[in-house]
């Protein structure tokens, strides 16, 4: 992710990251695609140009976003990916949070609604970015959790693909998307974020995907660790390194040669309410990215229920 470092004013860095990042699953689900590693690579080097020039001017981003404040980090997320398609010379976006209700109750709504100049084809995309922690059998997705311990990559992924991506297909949102001249030619998933692998087993080697599985990790996908406060302590204690808490939604890339002080407060041992996502800096440089947890975090707490799909890493 070095090239992400050419970019110097937070919010453009972010916006890079949003394009080039590796995604966090692959999938062979029926009726849904997902995006590839290639596909970012490919956003990222079409957009390239007018990245730099928000670079040099990043007026029109910082104007759109500024009403973002501290909103969470899937909004802040969402609302990138949505500058970036009215910026892009490829894609138009043709409608974005579309309701599906009618007068008896809400039935959830479409992210995206986005055409392809390139492929004359209009897609139904849903988006998201998520941050998970390996607690439990690497074989399994649903033992990568957030957070809260209330959420895991398996529920994720199976409500994504096989519900969210599927809502346009609902007889409501048919007849809203018929309302507004709209025809979806297609479902796409792009989730994005974060995997935080457990320190202590950060040298086993994670299993490949099962054969005949229909989602697994992306393995161009990039890992962190995540710690107990007493394995920070013996682990990282003797590390020169300055150490930040990074403020939401200031999560999603490297904070190297970033503006100091900007998305990230001081933090020490004395400020882990549990987990918290530090970066060790030395100088104006991320040299480590992890949680740090308390002791008993996870413990005695069984995961989010797992998925009927098949969840092998």
């Amino acid at each position: 992710m070095h090239r992400l470092l050419e970019f110097r004013e937070r919010a453009v860095r972010d916006l890079a990251w949003v394009l080039l990042s590796p995604p966090m699953i692959e999938c062979s689900v029926e009726g849904v695609s997902c995006a590839t590693s290639a596909w970012c690579v490919e956003q990222f080097e079409e957009f390239l140009e007018p990245l730099r020039e928000l670079e040099r001017n990043p007026g029109p981003l910082l104007k759109a976003l500024e009403h973002v404040g501290h909103q969470k980090l899937g909004k802040y997320f969402e609302n990138l990916i949505a500058f970036w398609l009215d910026a892009s010379p490829r894609y138009d976006l043709l409608a974005r949070n579309l309701q599906i209700r009618d007068a008896k109750r809400t039935y959830g709504e479409l992210d995206l609604i986005v055409h392809d100049r390139q492929t004359g084809r209009t897609g139904h995309w849903e988006v998201a970015a998520k941050y998970y922690l390996e607690l439990g059998p690497r074989d399994e997705l649903s033992s990568w959790v957030g957070p809260n311990l209330r959420d895991n990559l398996a529920r994720k992924s199976q409500h994504l693909l096989h519900h969210q991506a599927k809502r346009c297909e609902h007889p409501v949102a048919q007849e809203l998307l018929a309302n507004r001249g709209l025809a979806v030619d297609e479902a796409f998933v792009l989730l994005k974020g974060h995997l935080f692998r457990d320190l202590s087993l950060m040298k086993a080697v994670i299993p490949s995907a099962a054969v005949g599985s229909e989602i697994h990790i992306d393995p161009a996908h990039e890992h962190f660790w995540w710690c107990t406060r007493s394995a920070f302590e013996a682990d990282f204690g003797g590390l020169e390194l300055s150490w930040f808490e990074l403020i939401k939604p200031n999560w999603l890339t490297n904070q190297s040669c970033l503006p100091a002080g900007e998305g990230m407060r001081p933090w020490s041992l004395a400020d882990c309410t549990g987990p918290n996502l530090i970066v060790g800096m030395r100088g104006d440089h991320e040299i480590e990215r992890g949680f740090v947890a308390p002791d008993d975090w996870g413990k005695g707490q069984p995961t989010a229920a797992k998925s009927t799909i098949p969840n092998q890493v």
